[in-house]
């Protein structure tokens, strides 16, 4: 019995003939003793080595039982074992049972174990020379099992006699020899064959890559002609399906802009292409600048550092008849909703250097006027060619304006 597992082996005749074991050992009489106890494993433990928990005045009733099911587990596992081997079962009258292990160190164990279970154990014993090393309490396995791995052992395992051991060793030394030599004689006819196969195989190979890279050349060529002539013909075809493309994303933004004026008091003034919006000179810049603008929080503003502004997308200006506060977060909520469309790359506010004048006056607050630059989310069909760094310029100027550029979910910051 082991701290943690109880280890149980039937010898029949000085040979092995069961093993098995189950999870049950001093430890698990410790633990059961300290929920009884209601106290550390530590107190446990010196409790159940100082004190006889199975007889007189300190016994435990409780701590029995729990002595009871390992006896009944030990006895199953001994059942198992004489079914297994029924030859065995004829010779049970004759076995020992020894007690090896420190969870059998509890004092009253061993007797209670032969009163109450029927199980007459007698303690591991052995017998050394007095001028012998002993081992110390529980390694006599591991001890033994040393001194047979070192040879000095009294009694080897072998039980053959020493002449008959030397020759026999002698003997075993002198087959692995030749089959060494054997073997060595065997690798080198096979590494030479196979050295001479490998060649004639290079050589072999060397000759069909050349044929397949003379045909893989022609392919490669016929393949290239065909694909400029693919690409030629999708060139001239792209811009039919970009228009097609622009069409479809501008009734889905007219079906959004209609769709966001629910709930809202706001009217679009103007809705233009940026194409044809653009194309118009810009409108003289004012004489009286305002003190503050009314872009709000949340809303990029699109400035003319670049000269082609116009890209896929449209133009939309709009009023909000509202007082500053309530026109600023109405158009950041409009701002907000249409930039978690995935129909539009950017949703900018489009700053008063580049507006043309296209709306009607007569529905135009001044004062209460937006213009919104909607870019269309990129598409295949665009040319591969076209510059990747005008939206990086147009972005170039940020000072018609005191607001704070926010993202969609900050808070608004109230500006003078």
């Amino acid at each position: 019995m082991g701290a943690e597992t109880t280890v149980l082996i039937v010898l029949s005749r000085g040979h092995g003939a069961f093993a098995s074991s189950f999870q049950m050992g001093g430890d698990f009489l410790m633990r059961a003793l300290a929920r009884l106890r209601n106290c550390s494993e530590e107190a446990a433990e010196s409790i159940k080595r100082s004190r006889d928990l199975l007889h007189g005045p300190e016994a435990s009733a409780e701590f029995a039982a729990i002595v009871d099911g390992w006896v009944r587990e030990l006895k199953r596992q001994l059942e198992d074992c004489f079914q297994h081997n029924p030859a065995i079962a004829n010779e049970i009258s004759s076995f020992e049972l020894i007690a090896s292990g420190g969870g059998f160190d509890q004092p009253g164990l061993l007797d209670y174990l032969k009163a109450k279970g029927g199980l007459s154990f007698r303690p591991w014993v052995s017998v050394y020379q007095k001028e012998a090393v002993a081992p110390a309490k529980g390694f006599e396995v591991a001890f033994g099992a040393a001194l047979q791995a070192l040879g000095l052992s009294a009694q080897p395992a072998s039980l053959l006699p020493e002449d008959y051991r030397n020759s026999w060793r002698k003997r075993l030394n002198t087959q692995k020899l030749e089959i060494a030599s054997l073997a060595l004689a065997v690798i080198c006819l096979l590494l030479l064959g196979a050295g001479t196969w490998r060649q004639f195989s290079l050589i072999n190979r060397k000759q069909a890559m050349l044929s397949k890279v003379e045909a893989s050349q022609e392919k490669v060529d016929n393949n290239n002609a065909l694909m400029t002539d693919l690409v030629s013909g999708y060139e001239g075809l792209r811009p039919f399906f970009a228009a097609q493309q622009n069409t479809s994303d501008t009734l889905k933004t007219l079906a959004l802009l209609q769709e966001s004026r629910s709930n809202r008091s706001l009217w679009y003034l103007l809705a233009a292409d940026q194409q044809s919006y653009f194309s118009h000179p810009p409108s003289p810049p004012p004489t009286n600048k305002p003190a503050a603008s009314a872009n709000p929080p949340g809303v990029e503003r699109l400035n003319a550092s670049s000269t082609n502004l116009a890209k896929p997308g449209l133009i939309v200006e709009l009023s909000i008849p509202e007082e500053p506060e309530s026109a600023r977060l109405v158009l950041r909520q409009l701002v907000n909703d249409l930039k978690q469309q995935r129909l539009f790359s950017k949703v900018d506010l489009l700053s008063d250097d580049v507006r043309r004048n296209l709306a009607e006056p007569k529905v135009l607050l001044s004062d209460r006027d937006f213009v919104l630059a909607l870019d269309f989310a990129e598409t295949e069909f665009q040319p591969s060619s076209r510059p990747r760094k005008a939206a990086s310029q147009q972005l170039s100027k940020r000072n018609q304006h005191p607001w704070t550029t926010l993202d969609s979910d900050s808070p608004a910051q109230n500006t003078p």
